[in-house]
């Protein structure tokens, strides 16, 4: 697998058809939450931010409410959940790490960002167990030390075991958490080389932006 650079604190490979990683430098870089009110698709989202990517995020109701923690620069967008899920967070350091949501206790006023969604993916390096279950997937995976992290977005379908394997095996992610999916998996970035996914509209997405 070779990395290649996109911008400073951002390199991107191609692990196979259809699906794209990203690296990303947490001291370079931050991840900011926008929601959609109403829905809305990434692009609109993303559209005029100054974003280098931008992803789905968390999961939502049908009200079109997001479902569990979200919190961009230490204010809290959406409340926890303690349920089944987890909780990516980075620190005010730029540190990431993913915790069980009914372990969540840290004070989110200390945060530059959280999202909670799930399954937890990979857990101290081991992939959990799945039911068979494919669909296009968006993922997040914390790197050793916690400074940087990975995202995985794919365009063709791919089981939650699948994904789990590639996190802990392929990519050395001690900790993964898997975000939104299916018909709500989308990518956008205006750097040359990334593929372009779209989907419908979300309640909230992720931005890769360059830290000021």
């Amino acid at each position: 697998m070779e990395w290649k650079p996109l911008a400073k604190g951002l390199a991107h490979a191609v692990l196979q058809e259809g699906m794209t990683a990203f690296r990303i430098d947490l001291a370079e870089n931050d991840l900011v939450p926008v929601e959609g009110k109403p829905l809305a698709t990434v692009d609109a989202l993303a559209r005029g931010r100054g974003a280098l990517l931008a992803v789905n995020g968390g999961f939502f109701d049908a009200q079109g409410r997001p479902m569990g923690l979200l919190v961009s620069k230490g204010r809290i967008l959406s409340r926890l959940r303690r349920v089944e899920w987890g909780v990516l967070a980075v620190d005010r350091e730029g540190r990431a790490t993913v915790v069980h949501a009914k372990q969540w206790a840290a004070t989110t006023g200390t945060l530059r960002f959280a999202i909670e969604a799930g399954p937890r993916l990979v857990v101290d390096g081991k992939p959990l167990t799945f039911k068979p279950q494919v669909a296009r997937r968006t993922a997040l995976g914390v790197l050793p030390g916690g400074r940087a992290l990975v995202l995985v977005v794919t365009s063709t379908g791919l089981s939650t075991a699948a994904l789990a394997e590639l996190f802990a095996k392929r990519l050395g992610c001690p900790f993964a958490l898997n975000l939104d999916g299916g018909s709500s998996t989308q990518l956008v970035s205006p750097l040359a080389g990334v593929p372009r996914i779209s989907g419908k509209p979300v309640a909230n997405a992720v931005l890769v932006l360059p830290r000021r």
